[in-house]
């Protein structure tokens, strides 16, 4: 079956660039879904395209759900090389006035996801990991919306 389902490596190539559309996890994916069709126990004639999508989507999936531990707040304000030292003290100032603007739970909840993946904060908190995911999400909605936050980008633009 392997070697039926690889005559068509370039199309399933292809088919997972489409759907992350990065050449590199693509290769993942496409390995991956040899592997994870291999073990599915069907013969090659019992596999369509559609199937072979469906399998690639699906493992896609699946990696962005284990890769969404958390909300990285510097990535939230690009703290990158491109910034100097002291931008970049500036902007860990102005996150943590930002975070005093907020609440005490939403405060907490931000602080949690950065140190643990959600599960490991449901077990921790002993709350539902989807009420952390979305309470995180809130609570960024919260910093993009205080004064600080909104200061600070009228600040940037007229220098």
């Amino acid at each position: 079956m392997l070697e039926e389902l690889s005559k068509h490596d370039a199309e399933w190539k292809a088919m997972a660039i489409h759907i992350c559309k990065d050449k590199y996890i693509a290769d993942d994916l496409v390995n991956d879904m040899y592997l994870k069709l291999y073990d599915s126990g069907k013969s090659y004639q019992q596999i369509n395209k559609w199937f072979v999508y469906v399998t690639m989507k699906n493992i896609y999936l699946n990696i962005i759900k284990r890769d969404k531990k958390s909300v990285d707040i510097d990535a939230f304000y690009s703290l990158s090389d491109f910034y100097t030292e002291d931008e970049r003290l500036d902007n860990r100032k102005m996150i943590v006035r930002a975070l005093n603007e907020i609440d005490f739970f939403d405060k907490e909840i931000l602080m949690h996801i950065q140190e643990r993946s959600l599960r490991k904060n449901e077990k921790y908190l002993g709350i539902s990991k989807n009420v952390i995911y979305h309470n995180s999400k809130n609570a960024m909605k919260k910093i993009k919306e205080t004064k600080t936050i909104k200061d600070y980008g009228k600040d940037r633009q007229k220098d």
